[in-house]
Protein backbone atom coordinates (compact mmCIF):
# COMPACT_ATOMS: atom_id res chain seq x y z
CA UNK A 1 0.00 0.00 0.00
CA UNK A 2 1.55 3.12 -1.09
CA UNK A 3 0.83 6.69 0.59
CA UNK A 4 1.64 9.70 -1.61
CA UNK A 5 3.45 12.64 -0.14
CA UNK A 6 -0.01 14.77 0.57
CA UNK A 7 -1.71 11.73 2.47
CA UNK A 8 1.63 11.69 4.48
CA UNK A 9 1.66 15.29 4.90
CA UNK A 10 -2.04 15.21 6.20
CA UNK A 11 -1.00 12.52 8.95
CA UNK A 12 2.03 14.64 10.28
CA UNK A 13 -0.19 17.63 10.65
CA UNK A 14 -2.63 15.61 12.33
CA UNK A 15 0.00 13.89 15.12
CA UNK A 16 1.35 17.67 15.30
CA UNK A 17 -2.32 19.03 15.90
CA UNK A 18 -2.81 16.38 18.70
CA UNK A 19 0.40 17.30 20.41
CA UNK A 20 0.37 20.61 20.56
CA UNK A 21 -2.57 20.43 23.48
CA UNK A 22 -0.16 18.82 25.35
CA UNK A 23 2.14 21.74 25.81
CA UNK A 24 -0.86 23.96 26.39
CA UNK A 25 -0.51 24.02 30.25
CA UNK A 26 1.48 22.33 32.42
CA UNK A 27 1.50 18.97 33.48
CA UNK A 28 -0.90 18.15 36.81
CA UNK A 29 -2.48 21.58 35.78
CA UNK A 30 -6.21 21.72 34.74
CA UNK A 31 -7.94 24.09 33.16
CA UNK A 32 -10.80 25.46 34.83
CA UNK A 33 -11.62 28.81 33.13
CA UNK A 34 -13.60 29.73 30.49
CA UNK A 35 -17.75 30.27 31.15
CA UNK A 36 -18.39 26.14 31.59
CA UNK A 37 -15.88 26.06 34.48
CA UNK A 38 -14.52 22.24 33.00
CA UNK A 39 -14.83 21.01 36.38
CA UNK A 40 -16.66 18.19 34.44
CA UNK A 41 -13.20 16.88 33.99
CA UNK A 42 -12.07 16.69 37.69
CA UNK A 43 -14.64 14.76 38.55
CA UNK A 44 -16.91 13.89 35.85
CA UNK A 45 -18.57 10.73 38.12
CA UNK A 46 -19.01 13.20 41.23
CA UNK A 47 -21.16 15.86 38.59
CA UNK A 48 -23.07 12.89 36.86
CA UNK A 49 -24.48 11.59 40.47
CA UNK A 50 -24.67 14.70 42.13
CA UNK A 51 -26.05 17.28 39.23
CA UNK A 52 -26.96 15.76 35.94
CA UNK A 53 -29.17 12.61 36.91
CA UNK A 54 -31.59 15.45 38.68
CA UNK A 55 -34.15 18.03 37.04
CA UNK A 56 -33.79 20.55 39.60
CA UNK A 57 -31.51 22.71 40.35
CA UNK A 58 -28.50 22.18 42.86
CA UNK A 59 -28.41 25.27 44.29
CA UNK A 60 -32.11 25.76 45.68
CA UNK A 61 -33.16 28.71 43.91
CA UNK A 62 -36.41 26.91 42.43
CA UNK A 63 -35.19 26.57 38.54
CA UNK A 64 -36.10 23.68 36.79
CA UNK A 65 -32.37 22.29 34.74
CA UNK A 66 -32.27 19.71 32.25
CA UNK A 67 -28.95 18.18 32.01
CA UNK A 68 -29.99 15.18 30.69
CA UNK A 69 -28.09 16.51 27.10
CA UNK A 70 -24.79 16.29 29.42
CA UNK A 71 -25.12 12.50 30.53
CA UNK A 72 -23.26 10.55 27.15
CA UNK A 73 -20.19 13.19 27.45
CA UNK A 74 -20.24 12.70 31.19
CA UNK A 75 -20.34 9.16 30.85
CA UNK A 76 -17.43 8.65 27.94
CA UNK A 77 -15.41 11.46 30.03
CA UNK A 78 -16.02 9.16 33.59
CA UNK A 79 -14.65 6.23 31.60
CA UNK A 80 -12.01 8.10 29.67
CA UNK A 81 -10.68 9.69 33.32
CA UNK A 82 -10.95 6.24 35.11
CA UNK A 83 -7.90 4.96 32.65
CA UNK A 84 -5.96 7.97 32.69
CA UNK A 85 -6.33 8.59 36.23
CA UNK A 86 -5.39 12.60 35.13
CA UNK A 87 -7.76 15.43 34.74
CA UNK A 88 -4.93 17.17 32.98
CA UNK A 89 -4.95 14.23 30.47
CA UNK A 90 -8.21 13.93 29.86
CA UNK A 91 -8.66 17.88 29.07
CA UNK A 92 -5.32 17.97 26.93
CA UNK A 93 -6.92 14.20 25.04
CA UNK A 94 -10.43 16.48 24.41
CA UNK A 95 -8.59 19.93 23.09
CA UNK A 96 -6.41 17.64 20.80
CA UNK A 97 -9.71 15.80 19.47
CA UNK A 98 -10.80 19.04 18.89
CA UNK A 99 -8.12 20.06 16.27
CA UNK A 100 -7.72 17.03 14.94
CA UNK A 101 -11.39 16.69 13.90
CA UNK A 102 -11.89 20.39 13.24
CA UNK A 103 -9.00 20.11 10.73
CA UNK A 104 -9.66 17.03 9.35
CA UNK A 105 -13.26 18.27 8.96
CA UNK A 106 -12.02 21.36 7.14
CA UNK A 107 -9.72 19.14 4.95
CA UNK A 108 -12.84 16.83 3.61
CA UNK A 109 -15.34 19.40 3.09
CA UNK A 110 -12.64 21.97 1.02
CA UNK A 111 -11.51 18.67 -0.98
CA UNK A 112 -15.26 17.51 -1.51
CA UNK A 113 -16.45 20.93 -3.20
CA UNK A 114 -12.99 21.67 -4.91
CA UNK A 115 -14.04 20.07 -8.70
CA UNK A 116 -11.69 16.87 -9.26
CA UNK A 117 -9.75 16.93 -12.00
CA UNK A 118 -6.72 14.82 -13.61
CA UNK A 119 -3.86 17.68 -13.42
CA UNK A 120 -4.97 20.02 -10.15
CA UNK A 121 -4.98 16.93 -8.23
CA UNK A 122 -2.53 18.05 -5.78
CA UNK A 123 -3.84 21.37 -6.44
CA UNK A 124 -6.70 20.36 -4.89
CA UNK A 125 -4.86 18.38 -1.53
CA UNK A 126 -2.81 21.34 -0.63
CA UNK A 127 -5.96 23.48 -1.51
CA UNK A 128 -7.75 21.48 0.88
CA UNK A 129 -4.63 21.50 4.10
CA UNK A 130 -4.16 25.20 3.82
CA UNK A 131 -8.22 25.43 4.28
CA UNK A 132 -8.09 22.99 7.52
CA UNK A 133 -5.01 24.91 8.31
CA UNK A 134 -6.42 28.35 8.69
CA UNK A 135 -9.63 27.13 10.06
CA UNK A 136 -7.41 26.05 13.14
CA UNK A 137 -5.25 28.45 13.91
CA UNK A 138 -7.45 31.67 12.77
CA UNK A 139 -8.14 33.68 16.02
CA UNK A 140 -11.21 34.82 14.15
CA UNK A 141 -12.97 31.12 13.84
CA UNK A 142 -11.51 29.96 17.27
CA UNK A 143 -11.78 33.18 19.40
CA UNK A 144 -13.56 31.70 21.99
CA UNK A 145 -12.12 28.01 21.88
CA UNK A 146 -10.70 28.37 25.45
CA UNK A 147 -14.56 29.39 26.94
CA UNK A 148 -16.33 26.80 24.59
CA UNK A 149 -18.93 25.34 26.58
CA UNK A 150 -19.63 21.06 26.24
CA UNK A 151 -22.64 21.38 23.83
CA UNK A 152 -21.44 24.31 22.14
CA UNK A 153 -17.89 22.96 20.65
CA UNK A 154 -18.14 24.82 17.77
CA UNK A 155 -14.85 24.14 16.74
CA UNK A 156 -15.12 20.50 15.24
CA UNK A 157 -18.61 20.33 15.42
CA UNK A 158 -19.82 22.98 12.88
CA UNK A 159 -17.62 21.36 10.25
CA UNK A 160 -18.32 18.08 11.33
CA UNK A 161 -22.21 17.86 10.72
CA UNK A 162 -21.85 20.35 7.46
CA UNK A 163 -19.39 17.58 5.94
CA UNK A 164 -21.78 15.22 6.83
CA UNK A 165 -24.41 17.05 5.23
CA UNK A 166 -22.70 17.80 2.44
CA UNK A 167 -21.72 14.25 1.77
CA UNK A 168 -25.61 13.26 2.20
CA UNK A 169 -26.32 15.50 -0.40
CA UNK A 170 -23.90 14.24 -2.67
CA UNK A 171 -23.82 10.58 -2.40
CA UNK A 172 -27.23 10.22 -1.18
CA UNK A 173 -26.12 8.22 1.46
Amino acid sequence: MKISKLKLLVICICIALFVIPFFWINPGEMDLGGDSGRLYFYDPLSLLKNVSLYTINPEGIGNVEYNVFNIPFLILTSIIKLFLQSPYLVISLFNSLKLVVGFIAMYAIIKELLEVKRHHKSLRELSAIMAGLFYIFSPMFIGNFDRALTNHDQVFLNPLIFYLMLRFILVSK
